[in-house]
């Protein structure tokens, strides 16, 4: 499995504003408190008390405050207004990838115990994950069409718990193990079950491996052609960045 570093795939170069410059503009305001309703604040420059960095649709936000706190968002607008972001988030940003494979896996075990290995404060709310050490870290690149279906068995499969139909992301922790292998383990081993049937159920294409503990999902392998192609768009990307 190719990887680059988040450095390698970053296209992000934003800018700081201060909204107060522009009191009585509006804008969408991707804020780490809105981060829980999952919809930006809409707001006025006069309201707005620090200077903010601007963002885009597909943006991928990884929020720098307490890691141990899975916090990464997709920016999307909602409205007609400016985006703008806090500085509490690093921004990722990349043309040729898909956001929410990149959202998935920034919300992974395995980075999350890479972005809580090296924070800066103490204790709790005071630590920060630290942008410079961030953009060293790994990111699996898989050819776009395995991007798409990652996300979409995330998007598209809900499983039944309690009576409600749940995003399987919020019942179980999502990984990608490896070039082709996206795992599923579910906190609760009783909706082992249940997420295979879902994921049958739905049209992704792929026949769930349930070993008692971790449902794996295979993708198959690309040809030889599209494994030449995705070496090309591999060294491209770290050519954008």
């Amino acid at each position: 499995m190719a990887k680059l570093t988040v450095a390698d795939i970053n296209q992000y170069s934003g800018t700081t504003i201060n909204p107060l410059d522009n009191p009585d503009e509006v804008y969408e305001l991707y804020s780490v408190p809105s981060f829980d309703s999952q919809y930006p604040e809409i707001i006025k420059g006069s309201e707005i008390g620090s200077s903010k960095i601007t963002v885009e649709d597909g943006d991928v936000l990884v929020c720098k405050i307490n890691p141990r706190i899975n916090r990464v968002w997709v920016v999307k607008h909602h409205t007609d207004h400016p985006l703008l972001a806090s500085s509490e988030w690093i921004v990722v940003r990349n043309s040729k990838m898909n956001s929410n494979y990149l959202k998935w896996y920034f919300s992974s075990p395995t980075f999350r115990n890479l972005l809580v290995s090296q924070v800066a404060g103490i204790g709790g709310s005071l630590t920060r994950a630290q942008p410079k050490q961030v953009a060293k870290y790994p990111v699996p690149i898989v050819d776009i069409c395995e991007q798409r279906r990652t996300a979409a068995v995330l998007d598209k499969v809900s499983v039944d718990y309690y009576g409600a139909p749940t995003p399987i992301q919020q019942v179980a922790s999502v990984a990608v193990a490896e070039a082709r292998t996206l795992t599923i383990t579910p906190w609760d081993r009783t909706l082992l079950r249940p997420i295979s049937k879902a994921i049958m159920a739905s049209d992704v294409g792929i026949n769930p491996i349930d070993d008692g503990q971790t449902i794996r999902l295979n993708f198959p392998a690309p040809t030889e052609e599209r494994r030449k192609q995705l070496a090309k768009e591999v060294s491209k990307l770290g050519e954008d960045a």
